[in-house]
């Protein structure tokens, strides 16, 4: 019996221990609560402040909307005329700083040969961009093409 209480003993000690200490005092929490925020000071506003290179405005947002030159008319495809087909594509894109129509979207179309049709003829357009404080910037727009049987 003597022997299982010198067995017990060891385990039963009320020796503190040190580590838990150690663990405090090297955390990095703790480290970091001690440092001061950093601050940044930010420059004056220019007053004409350059648009931002890769802003896409929206009509009516920009001090000038980019604006095509002629009219669009695409070629009518002779499947969709002998197959009767008509209506209205709507196309989304942007006029980008040289005015050239750019990520062509198609919204809507009665068939892909009048989308098709639509698409190849706004590539073939010139605008005058978009302009923002004087400086040719990029625009969405939207166009809608019909194609009508006479």
């Amino acid at each position: 019996m003597p022997d299982k209480q010198l067995e017990e003993k060891p385990e039963t000690t009320d020796e503190p221990t040190v580590e838990p200490m150690q663990k405090m005092k090297t955390s990095p929490t703790a480290d970091q609560s001690t440092e001061a925020p950093k601050t940044t000071s930010k420059p004056a506003p220019d007053p004409t402040p350059e648009p931002p290179k890769n802003k896409v405005f929206s009509k009516n947002t920009a001090d000038r909307n980019a604006q095509m030159q002629g009219s669009l008319q695409p070629t009518y495809p002779s499947e969709a005329k002998q197959a009767g087909i008509q209506g209205q594509v709507v196309l989304q894109f942007v006029v980008d700083e040289s005015g050239r129509a750019q990520d062509i979207q198609v919204l809507s179309s009665p068939s892909d040969m009048l989308a098709d049709a639509a698409v190849n003829a706004l590539e073939e357009k010139s605008f005058k961009p978009a302009m923002q404080n004087g400086e040719p910037v990029k625009m969405r727009m939207s166009q809608p093409v019909t194609f009508r049987l006479e």
